[in-house]
């Protein structure tokens, strides 16, 4: 008998060697990625709306201030993620001083991390050590991880402790996992999908005194937290995290949003769908089975307009993790040795050369061709500057006035005055105005991050004097009797 025979008569062997295959390929992709990951943290710039705000949080925590304060106050500071993130940022803030390279690669750990937990909860279902690499390898290599790993946000943090929770939950240690998932939470409220999934599958099982202890357990320490938080803040931390999110909610960005992931993760979705399939088939509610489906859940929270593919990392994870088991599962349920050959091999295919397309949506390093003209204009000019790019502010050294202009803004849309940052502007308060859009080729009617008020004193009495290719920072305006910018 051949060798090639002998591997597929072995489906043991096969599958390894299947798995060997796609781990490399995958692998290769994930250190590339990863590669690349590092290059761009080291960007000097802001890449995302939401790095200034993350960073000025971490700053105002340095400087012996609450990331929580009175949202009515200025500068007025809103900051609607979990205390977690914010105070581990602000350990390099406080060794190095405020700069994006160190914070970032928090997060690009927090990818790997992640990676890893996801190989091992494939280890822990039985899989072999190929398939449990090429699944980590896959999570990192995915164009959607690819996107968030170098910029300054709370998710993929948050991922890495869900997911090392689930790993931790199925071990006689379980009750280590309440710790995990409830950091996790306050990280990001909206990461239920993981313990949501454990308390299932304790009920499923009928463990109901487990699950009672692990509800209580969990319920205990988030209003342990909580309680500190709003002690601590002096009961403004509820509102930073809760009513914070005036923005509006809509369905069909809900299934824009998804039918984008389906495309995207096409074959780990197909696989994912059949591995639900053989787990209702043979009536077994697996703890990845049920967290896929509290992941698919938690989507909805990507209906908000403030919200972006960040919110489909959960669900990418539970696909990753289903997608691979799945496979597993196909080549040892299929009777004919070529028909589970071909499937397999097709699925393989599919994972690394379909799945694994990685050109980014927008090239940073494009989109921040003139950041270091506008920046050295900021850190140049005498006097405060009102900005969406908070980042620049806190990298140049300048106050923060509004710490976050889009939540500022729709809070305002429900009623909260904007009469101080009115009268700033109406009276040329601010020595230069830096907004991500650009007012000579676009009307002052809408935006997302500032209201109609604002933006038409802001035409009153300020000129566009420059225009630059700078994420979150292209027009740069003057007050209307000062001079152009040299």
């Amino acid at each position: 008998m051949s060798i090639l025979e002998n591997v597929i008569a072995s489906r043991t062997l096969f599958l390894r060697c299947c798995a060997v295959i796609l781990a490399c390929a995958a692998g290769l992709a994930a250190v590339l990625n990863t590669f690349d990951a590092w290059h761009l943290a080291a960007l000097p710039f802001e890449m995302n709306y939401e790095e200034g705000n993350i960073l000025n949080a971490a700053l105002r925590i340095v400087t012996g201030l609450s990331p929580y304060p009175d949202p009515h106050a200025f500068p007025n500071a809103l900051n609607p993620y979990g205390p977690v993130f914010y105070y581990l940022v602000a350990i390099p803030v406080h060794v190095a001083g405020a700069g994006l390279l160190l914070p970032r690669l928090i997060v690009i750990m927090a990818a790997l991390i992640a990676a890893i937990f996801i190989g091992l909860l494939i280890r822990k279902e039985g899989q072999s050590p190929a398939l449990s690499i090429a699944a980590g390898c896959l999570f990192i290599a995915s164009p959607l991880v690819y996107f968030w790993m170098p910029l300054l946000r709370a998710d993929l943090l948050g991922l890495a402790l869900t997911l090392a929770g689930m790993c931790v939950f199925g071990t006689k240690h379980w009750r280590w996992s309440v710790p995990l998932f409830v950091l996790a939470l306050f990280v990001k409220v909206t990461l239920l999908a993981g313990p949501a999934a454990g308390l299932a599958f304790m009920i499923a099982r009928q463990q109901w005194r487990r699950a009672a202890w692990f509800a209580a357990a969990g319920l205990a320490g988030i209003l342990c937290v909580f309680g500190m938080a709003q002690w601590l803040t002096h009961g403004w931390f509820s509102f930073h995290i809760f009513k914070t999110h005036g923005d509006p909610f809509s369905w069909r960005l809900v299934a824009w949003n998804l039918g984008g992931m389906v495309k995207l993760d096409f074959p780990l979705v197909v696989l994912s769908v059949c591995y639900l399939a053989i787990k209702g088939r043979d009536r077994d509610l697996s703890l990845p089975a049920l967290y896929l489906l509290f992941a698919a859940l938690a989507t909805v929270t990507s209906g908000k307009l403030g919200s972006d593919s960040n919110h489909l990392l959960e669900l990418h994870a539970a696909l990753t993790l289903t997608g691979s088991l799945a496979l597993a599962s196909l080549v040892e349920r299929i009777p004919h040795r070529w028909l589970a050959l071909s499937t397999a091999a097709g699925a393989t295919a599919l994972l690394v050369f379909v799945s694994e397309r990685n050109p980014r949506v927008i090239d940073e390093r494009a989109m921040l061709r003139d950041c270091g003209q506008v920046y050295a204009f900021v850190q140049r000019t005498q006097g405060e500057v009102l900005a969406d790019n908070v980042g620049m502010l806190v990298l140049t050294h300048k106050p923060v006035f509004i710490s976050n202009p889009f939540v500022y803004r729709y809070l305002v849309a429900q009623g909260w005055p904007d009469t101080e940052l009115r009268n700033r502007v109406q009276s040329r308060g601010f020595a230069a105005i830096v907004l991500s859009s650009n007012p000579l080729n676009s009307p002052f009617d809408n935006s997302q991050r500032w209201s109609a008020g604002v933006l038409d004193d802001i035409k009153q009495n300020y000129l566009p004097v420059g225009h630059f290719q700078c994420t979150e920072a292209n027009t740069v305006l003057l007050p209307a009797k000062s001079e152009n910018v040299q």
